[in-house]
């Protein structure tokens, strides 16, 4: 585990960025020096703006957060929450308690506060007197961070996605004003700025489409047609590409249009289809969430307690709270409050625990779960490939790697061993029945019985090992899952703040013991993987979620026939290659069991 500031700070260096300008409307250099040195805290929400102003998403990123820390990801969340409801009232007076004296608060809660004024007020965009008073304040949003910018000067500014967002809600207003020349040459500079300074595909999905929608919906009259269909086409390939679910179905619905105003018919019927698919999913589970506001965002970061990091190593480890307590507080009860979430321990305290854990690194602002951003997309591309279970990709990605922690090894590890189990070679079954075994003895299952939800790291080891060593054990596997499953339901985090996690768990806990679970049971766990992933904005995993009821109901009782042809249609939008071997499975082995 490594300090989140450090990482800032070693990213901006290699990218050769100034403190001065990193830092420009967020916070001050020296803020920057003191958090790289760990002596202070950078706020989460800010270190994530500047996270994103390096090119890099903050949301691929795993937290181990305060209680202090994560019960401000709450107050966000809940403010967003009573928006969704229409319950304005209660999202105002939530604001105020969140920054009651917006004056003294820093430029980045300040931007925050501004910014949700403006999402507010628009509710009421028919009103003149409303449309004023949210331009004013998504104004003061904008230049609370980037002070002193103009249409021409983007090229002086670092941007992080909200800040971008901010001045493509800015366009939208004067849109609803009848300024749309003006706002579609914003709008436009603010695309192709964002496409030639960023390159990571996460960040620009946050950007790109809603650009492109607006521009497609509200500006239509002053950009080509041509045009429209490269900024529409370019967006939807980064959504499909990152298993983006959200802004999908209205960009689809006005690039269809182009494409029907310009006789381009080699695609529409596919389209088509993926954009109805995605409105019967928003119908049925999310019928009151928007698909196409500007003000919402796809999150996936997962965040982890720091108490409940504490009590599960100390569990694991066999200690006692006198023992863990011994040389670091006098008496246990500072244990039991710290597990308790009651009481954070200062700096030193802090970082013998730490040590006594087995984790050495500085603590000050917030862990994370890796050393680099090169060692985070590297994993962040074996997550992927093995979502897709695209074992070749797999194995031609280990063959890169080198110079990893024993963790990190052995999470490598589970991924090789899924691969090699999954090959037509009874070698390479053998191979991973060996490296299965070394894993097992640094991350043994039959430990696992202290509830804490499990890193996305250790989810992946765990489940390898559950798959490769014990396929088909029903005594093993059932309470294993149920373990790790009420690990997750009863933790301090929510499901939405580790869906990656639990998304995997369920679907391999349907696949694997589905055969032994009631309809109902599987449906109800189901439904909650789609209703968190169409909030959280991820469809990469309904394929998953739809093929799992599948595979449960293969001769034991009938499934609506619009399951199956769901799971293949989400394939083919987010994991190819996994289509045809969907189809050919229900044709040769469903069909024939009717």
């Amino acid at each position: 585990m490594f300090s989140a500031n450090i990482l800032l700070e070693q990213e901006r260096y290699k990218k050769g960025i100034t403190r001065n300008r990193l830092s420009r409307g967020i916070c001050s250099q020296q803020l920057l020096i003191k958090a790289a040195n760990s002596d202070t805290n950078i706020e989460l929400f800010a270190f994530k703006i500047l996270v994103e102003r390096l090119g890099k998403s903050p949301e691929s990123l795993e937290y181990i957060l305060s209680k202090k820390e994560y019960d401000n990801v709450i107050k966000r969340d809940n403010i967003e929450d009573a928006i969704l409801k229409h319950d304005l009232s209660s999202a105002e007076a939530l604001l105020k308690e969140y920054i009651p004296n917006v004056k003294r608060a820093s430029h980045v809660l300040q931007m925050y506060y501004y910014r949700t004024k403006t999402q507010i007020t628009l509710y009421n965009e028919d009103d003149l007197e409303s449309l004023h008073n949210a331009k004013e304040y998504i104004l003061n949003a904008i230049h609370a961070t980037l002070p002193k910018i103009t249409e021409n000067n983007f090229d002086d500014y670092l941007f992080s996605s909200y800040e971008a967002e901010n001045i493509i809600i800015y366009a939208f207003i004067l849109c609803l004003e009848g300024n749309t020349k003006t706002a579609a040459s914003i709008l436009e500079k603010i695309y192709d700025y964002t496409l030639k300074t960023i390159d990571n595909r996460q960040l620009l999905s946050l950007i790109l489409p809603k650009c492109a929608y607006l521009m497609s919906s509200k500006c239509s009259e002053y950009i080509t047609d041509a045009k429209l269909i490269d900024y529409c086409y370019t967006a939807f390939d980064i959504l499909r590409d990152e298993g983006i679910i959200y802004m999908m179905s209205p960009l689809l619905t006005n690039l269809i249009s182009l494409y029907e105003k310009n006789n381009i018919s080699d695609q529409i019927s596919l389209l088509t289809s993926f954009r109805d698919a995605i409105d019967d999913l928003y119908n049925k589970y999310a019928p009151t969430l928007p698909k196409d506001s500007l003000f919402l965002r796809w999150q996936r970061s997962s965040y982890n307690l720091d108490s409940e990091v504490f009590l599960a190593e100390r569990l694991k480890d066999g200690l006692s709270q006198d023992d863990f307590a011994d040389g670091v507080f006098s008496t246990s009860v500072s244990i039991s409050h710290l597990e308790n979430q009651k009481h954070t321990p200062n700096k030193s305290n802090y970082n013998k625990l730490m040590q006594r854990s087995g984790i050495n690194k500085p603590r000050r602002g917030g862990f994370i779960l890796t050393e680099s951003f090169e060692r985070l997309d590297f994993f962040h591309d074996l997550i992927t490939a093995a979502s897709k279970d695209d074992y070749d990709g797999i194995l031609a990605l280990i063959s890169k790697y080198s110079d990893y922690s024993d963790y990190e090894n052995k999470f490598i590890e589970a991924c090789k061993c899924l691969s090699l189990a999954h090959t037509k070679s009874d070698d390479n079954k053998e191979s991973a029945k060996d490296m299965l075994s070394k894993i097992s003895e640094f991350y043994p299952l039959d430990t696992y019985t202290y509830e804490r939800k499990p890193f996305l790291s250790e989810t992946y080891i765990i489940i390898t090992c559950l798959l490769v060593s014990k396929k088909g054990d029903y005594d093993y596997l059932k309470p294993t899952f149920d373990k790790l499953i009420t690990a997750f339901n009863h933790s301090e985090i929510t499901l939405s703040h580790s869906y990656n996690s639990y998304a995997t768990t369920i679907i391999n806990y349907i696949i694997s013991v589905g055969k032994h679970l009631s309809p109902n049971d599987i449906t109800t766990l189901c439904d909650t993987v789609i209703s968190l992933a169409l909030k959280k904005g991820n469809g990469s995993s309904f394929s998953g979620v739809f093929w799992s009821q599948v595979c449960a109901s293969y001769k034991r009782y009938e499934i609506e026939q619009t399951i199956p042809k769901t799971a293949v249609l989400f394939a083919k939008l987010f994991k190819e290659d996994l289509a045809r071997y969907y189809e050919d499975y229900y044709n040769k082995y469903y069909l024939s069991q009717a």
